[in-house]
Formats: structure tokens, sequence, C-alpha cells
């Protein structure tokens, strides 16, 4: 990885890329999505309880599970994936992370099988021009992840800032930018400013000298600050030397113990940094002494890492002895193949004890719809119609999570042929409202799917016979 002068700035950065250029027309990556998902907007906690999909063990609720005039529409899906932000708190620092500016570069690193990053307006060169225009003079340091990202030329997504009084620092950003700021830690003393693009720019106290500060940092490519205004570049760690060695190295034997969320930390950023960074033997066994203390930090923290690790990311979890503390086990991975699904690795790899994790309401029923779903036993209609309707909208997923996928086919085609339609609603069966009509309507959904029943007639009639009766076969 070589690193080339950026003109007017005493600073390296990234150059040539280490792998051969994607030809042209490829795309660029976009970097490894395993992230907190983007924030909740101002939703009561449980206004999704009735909303189609909402309930295990039925099929999306429609129109003929409401009796009389004056019914109401069903409440329409919003699928989010944060867990615990609501009330319209800050976007969470990866939200944006596709949002990051590569445009205000003449070129990006290319990889096979990667994806476009669009560029977004102003972008990083936006915010650098003015962190340096309203702190030039001051003793103000870009530091961190974004000195780090701009080095590896990749989406630069929240930019930490160390300054003598945060406070003051964010509301001249703030007013200057357009942004929303807030105070992030009362005790740290360290405050957010929210941008409206959904990147951050965070403003940290500095309290000493910037070396000082470099040093309670995790790894030593974390551990670079540059001077807004002179570019003046501070590496007491060679973090540089170890971007381009792709190495992650902790820069000191007690930065674990200082917070062990760097324990998670180290093996995601194994999986999201460009050109295989790969931790250093020493770092590693740093890791194993103190895996023990892996438990220590919040359950929001832990989950808000283990969201953004891969399948792989979790082997390396096991490897590091990480995993077995957090309840997590590799045995369902070989059996499950992959799915689309957000969580879907969180279920595979920790099963029931995720669920005693902070995940939200949307999670806990896709989790529990995979962990008590049964495969089909067969591609009969009935049966594919009986496993929809315990496992949808996830029932692709269920099936990769049983290791049943030889169904997908079944499954896809049934849910094409899904009719739009009912054959009747509940006020045409003439009952009393109450769970019988309920029973009735899944019933004659299921004889339909089957070919057993075809018209409204033969639906009034199979309720007619079964008013009151439970079938022998359910």
């Amino acid at each position: 990885l070589a690193f080339r002068h950026r003109s007017g700035r005493g600073r390296p950065r990234a150059g040539a890329p280490l792998v051969e250029p994607a030809c042209a027309g490829s795309a660029t990556r976009s970097g490894r999505e395993h992230r907190l998902r983007p924030p909740v907007r101002g939703r009561a906690p449980d206004l999704d309880r009735n909303r189609p999909g909402g309930l295990r063990g039925r099929l999306p609720p429609g129109p003929d599970r409401n009796r009389g005039p004056g019914r109401r529409r069903a409440t329409p899906r919003r699928r989010h994936d944060l867990d615990g932000r609501t009330g319209g708190r800050a976007g969470s620092r990866a939200a944006g992370r596709d949002a990051g500016d590569v445009a205000a570069r003449s070129t990006t690193s290319s990889f096979a099988g990667s994806t476009a990053i669009p560029p977004a307006p102003g972008g990083w060169s936006s915010i650098r021009e003015l962190v340096e225009e309203l702190f030039a003079g001051e003793e103000a340091w870009i530091v961190g992840g974004a000195v780090r990202d701009d080095a590896l030329e990749r989406p630069i997504v929240d930019v930490d800032v160390a300054v003598a009084e945060p406070e003051r620092a964010a509301r001249r950003y703030a007013r200057a930018s357009g942004g929303a700021p807030f105070p992030l830690s009362g005790r740290h003393g360290a405050w957010r400013v929210a941008l409206a693009d959904g990147r951050t720019v965070d403003f940290t106290p500095l309290t000493g000298p910037i070396a000082d500060d470099l040093a309670t940092r995790d790894f030593s490519i974390n551990a670079i600050a540059e001077r807004a205004g002179t570019g003046e570049s501070v590496d007491p760690f060679d973090g540089y030397k170890d971007l381009e060695a792709r190495r992650l190295r902790a820069v000191s034997e007690s930065v674990f113990r200082d917070d062990p969320l760097r324990l998670l930390r180290g093996p995601r950023l194994e999986g999201e940094l460009p050109f295989d960074f790969r931790l250093v033997p020493e770092t590693e066994e740093l890791i194993r002494r103190d895996s023990g203390l892996v438990t220590n930090p919040s359950k929001e923290r832990i989950l808000g890492e283990l969201r953004r690790l891969s399948a792989d990311g979790f082997r390396r979890l096991d490897e590091l002895g990480l995993l077995e503390p957090l309840g997590g086990s590799l045995a369902g991975i070989e059996r499950a193949g992959a799915a689309g699904h957000p969580d879907y690795d969180l279920v595979v790899v920790f099963g029931e004890n995720l669920l005693q994790l902070p995940i939200s309401n949307e999670t806990r029923r896709f989790a529990r719809t995979l962990l008590r779903a049964e495969a089909p036993a067969n591609d009969a209609p009935r049966a594919i119609h009986r496993f929809r309707r315990a496992t949808e909208p996830w029932a692709l997923e269920a099936l990769a999570f049983l290791g049943a996928r030889e169904l997908e086919g079944p499954v896809i085609r049934a849910r094409d042929a899904e009719p739009r339609k009912p054959l009747v609603r509940g006020g045409d069966l003439e009952l009393p409202p109450g769970p019988e009509v309920g029973r009735l309507l899944d019933e004659i959904a299921e004889e339909r799917a089957a070919g057993t029943i075809t018209t409204k007639e033969e639906a009034l009639e199979y309720a007619r016979r079964n008013s009151g009766s439970v079938r022998s076969d359910r």
C-alpha cells in the first residue's frame, strides 16, 4: 500500500490499491454492511402489533377478517431494524455509510464484485474544509477513523474532532453547517452534530497533548491525528506503517481492559476494512487473555458490534475465544444456508440466547418464527400453505435456517399464486364474531390452496359443514 502526498499538505495518504484495479465499468466497493440499521422515526413501540405479518402463525390479515361497515385498513408494514432507538434520536454513526463521498477524489480503489458508492453532496471534503475554516488557529485535531478511512480511500461517515471545548465547537459547527448539535456523554463531555445527509461530526474533549489522547485509543491505525488547517500529522504508534502493512495492532496492553467492547471491534474491523487487514499475533494474544471481559459492556453496545459481523466474523470470534462467553455457537452455521435478512446470522449463531439481547419487537418476532419453524413434510400445496402460514413473511429465511432450501421453489410459486381476494369474508359466514370465524377462514384458505375449494359457494358450504367442529387433521 503506497502513500502519496496531497497537494499543499504534509500528511501522507493512500495511493495505489493493493489489488489490480477492476476493468472499466466495474463498480467500487461500498464496504461490508454489518452495521446498525437506520433510526426509527418517532414510532410507538407497539404500533405495528396489528400490521400484516405481525402475528406469528397466520398469513397477513386481510379485509376478510373484519366484519361490518366502517372497518379500518390494516396498519401498513413499516420495517426497520434498529433496536432501542425511538423518539427522534439521532441516527447511528454507521447509518449513512453508503452516503460517504468518494467522488471528491479522481480515483477510487476498485474491487471485483463490488458496488458503486453514491457520492453525497459536499461529502468529506466539505466537512474537512468547514472544520479547517472554523478552527484554524485553534488546537483542533481530526482523529481516528476519519483519518484512517481517508488514507484507505473509504467513504467517511463520521468525523471525530478533538478540541478543548467540545460544546462550544459543536454549536459553532452546527450553526455553520445547518446540523443539529446535542451532547453524547455528560460524563465525558463529548458532543455530536448530526448532518442532514446522515453523517455525523463528533467533538471530544482534548485535555492535554494530542499524543496523550491518541494513547487512549484502540488500534494504531485509529490513533492518527491531523491538525485542522495545517495538515500537521501526529502518528505516535506508527499507524500509517500499519495501514501500509495491513495490520491491526493494539496501542497498549491495557486496550481491551480499558474498554472490553474493543474485543469485538478488532474482528469486526478485519471484516470491514479492505485489503484483508488482520490482527497481529501479539494483539490476538491480548484478546485471548482478556476474552472473559467480553460480556462486560452493555448489551446494547455488544449487539451493535455483533450486528456488523458476517458469518466469517462469527467464526473469527470463535477462534479468539469470544463467541462462547456471549452465548453463541457455530453449530448452526454449517447446517443453515445464507439469507438476506440483516439479523439472520444472529439467529443462526445465538438461537434462543438472542432473545436475551435488547432486540426490537420486529427482530424478536423474526427470531421466534425461525426458531419455532418446522420444515414442510413435502412440497404438496397443503404442506406449503401450512408452512407459509406459520412463517410468513420470512418463509424463505425459515427454509434456509432449517436447511431445506430445496423447497424454495414451491414456496415462491405459492407466493406468486396467492389469490388477491378471499373467496369469502367474515361477514359472509353469518356467525357471531369470535375465533370460530378466523378458524373457518384459515381452513377455507388452506382448502383453496390445496385445490379442493374454488368458488364462493363451495367455501360457504364448507363453512356450514364445519362450523362448530374441529378438523381431525389439523
